[in-house]
């Protein structure tokens, strides 16, 4: 019997032995995993590749997308206002154009120089606000010079728009199919001209154009409510040293995106965040200098033709006994938009970006001057 009593204690002995060895292990596991855990970073760009195109960015699209398409009835609306105005008030109506114009140069300067230091955010929600605010206001200008102002005030606003929503929708994207992913954005532009057609054949003849303005600014009320639920851009906040906050909206775009993070901790020395921020003249240096310049001149070239031609067109129009066919003019020339930006949505990430943009530019200089050849010769 005590033998038997011995060897049972023996047992047990060894067994708690065993226990306790493999707890030992484990937690000498634990700390090692621990350990090569926290060795193992990963930067935004990583998390987001990660992520991928999920919710959170579909949300962001929408959000985006019709922000531009608010951008583009406020620009857009010019073309049916003037004609108006020429018949209430006797002044040079181009004043007003130009007014808006130069609002949006100045705006996109002062907001690219905000967005860096205070955030995207606060002008992805102030500009939207401007624009609903001062678009109501002109509906009710008692004077030519206060909508004037009115619409330099608009412009302001629209620099930063137009420019910070691509920046924010681009910042929380992934690196893959980038490029087809951002012209989806366009496309609540086209519909946003289509919309704007819609709502001036509807009301000026009807109601005015005071109503038109009103009906205009709904869109930009409507972005409005949902701006403020949007989080700040993460890689802004890398670049403002603010680790922890960047985290939190990775982890949000996870919980969104129903996937999880990398593994490890997310670094605070990204390799792809210069320490020191990027000024204007960073554009032109030696690298840049030729790309830069290129950008510039296409862009000035697109904005100088399509606005250019889309304010005239109503005098031209008139000068032709066509008044009549404006509103159809232009809904025919948004309808046929729409196949450009879903071709190009397809044509940019298989082709490249630089033989997408010369096609689509000769393809425009191809239909100006058959155009103008047709005015001539009618």
């Amino acid at each position: 019997y005590q033998r038997r009593v011995r060897g049972t204690v023996l047992n047990l002995v060894t067994i708690v032995t065993r226990i306790s060895n493999m707890h030992d292990e484990t937690i000498h596991l634990q700390s090692n995993n621990s350990a090569s855990s926290e060795n193992i970073k990963f930067t935004v760009g990583t998390a987001l590749d990660t992520l991928g195109y999920g919710r959170f960015q579909l949300f962001l699209l929408v959000l985006c997308g019709l922000g531009y398409a608010a951008d583009t009835i406020e620009l857009l609306l010019i073309s049916f206002l003037l004609p108006e105005l020429k018949k209430e008030w006797h002044f040079n109506p181009s004043l007003l154009a130009s007014a808006v114009f130069v609002g949006t140069l100045l705006g996109s300067i002062f907001w690219g120089f905000v967005s860096d230091k205070i955030g995207r955010k606060i002008c992805f929600t102030t500009t939207v606000f401007l624009t609903s605010v001062f678009g109501l206001a002109s509906a009710f200008a008692p004077s030519f010079w206060f909508l004037v102002v009115f619409r330099f005030i608009i412009g302001f606003a629209l620099g930063g728009h137009l420019s910070v929503d691509f920046v924010m929708y681009l910042e929380f994207m992934p690196t893959n199919s980038r490029g087809r992913r951002t012209t989806y954005v366009t496309l609540f532009g086209v519909f946003g001209v289509i919309l704007t057609v819609v709502i001036a054949w509807a009301s000026i003849p009807t109601l005015g154009w005071r109503y038109f303005l009103v009906f205009c600014c709904i869109p930009s009320v409507l972005v409005l409510t949902f701006r403020a639920w949007t989080p700040e851009s993460p890689r802004y906040l890398i670049i403002s040293n603010k680790y922890e906050e960047a985290l939190q909206v990775l982890q949000l775009v996870a919980r969104i995106n129903r996937k999880s993070l990398p593994e490890g901790r997310l670094d605070e020395m990204d390799p792809n965040v210069k320490e020191e921020r990027a000024r204007v003249t960073d554009l032109l240096i030696p690298s840049l200098r030729r790309n830069t310049l290129i950008v510039w001149i296409f862009s000035f070239c697109l904005t100088f033709s399509y606005y250019g031609i889309t304010i005239w067109l109503p005098d031209y129009l008139a000068s032709k006994n066509l008044q009549g066919e404006l509103y159809l003019n232009f809904l025919l020339m948004g309808l046929a938009e729409i196949p450009g930006v879903l071709i190009a949505s397809i044509l940019v990430d298989r082709i490249g970006r630089k033989y997408c943009l010369f096609g689509y530019m000769i393809g425009c200089a191809i239909t100006t001057i058959f155009f103008l050849v047709s005015s001539l010769l009618r």
